[in-house]
């Protein structure tokens, strides 16, 4: 695309070059034509930022806005008055010492959903680990789930 005078003083936005490169160069010494370029770019180049912005508020790590929602969602009062950086660690730290899934915690979670006593066994092989899923009191059409 050739780059007149007219199109530097009008069309500022990045959006609105990129489209203003896709048509015919007739374009390009109209002033009607290019603010129309200038104006779809400029929404362009917004969507892009919001974009952008919201793909950062989907981790803990980058968000901003959404930082006392990301609180929340692991127990914690959102203070802002605390540094966001320093919030953001806490979340961090949170999720990462939530309570873990081991056979006993299953086997007893299970017990409390089933009403029925749960043992699970779990090993190691060459081959991986392994798991052995047993409940007491069962009738002669339930299965042992190996």
């Amino acid at each position: 695309m050739i780059v007149t005078e007219l199109i530097k003083k009008i069309v500022k936005s990045e959006t609105g070059r990129k489209a203003l490169g896709l048509v015919t160069q007739k374009y390009g010494n109209s002033a009607v034509m290019l603010g129309l370029f200038e104006a779809m770019g400029q929404l362009g180049d917004k969507a892009d930022a919001l974009i952008k912005e919201l793909s950062d508020e989907t981790a803990p790590q980058t968000a901003d806005k959404l930082l006392s929602q990301w609180e929340r969602s692991v127990g914690i009062d959102a203070d802002v008055s605390v540094d966001a950086d320093i919030r953001r660690n806490r979340i961090l730290m949170k999720r990462t010492h939530r309570a873990a899934m081991n056979p006993y915690y299953f086997g007893e979670e299970l017990s409390r959903l089933i009403g029925k006593t749960v043992e699970i066994r779990e090993y190691g092989n060459s081959g991986g680990r392994s798991a052995d899923f047993n409940y007491f009191g069962r009738s002669e059409d339930d299965h042992n789930c190996n």
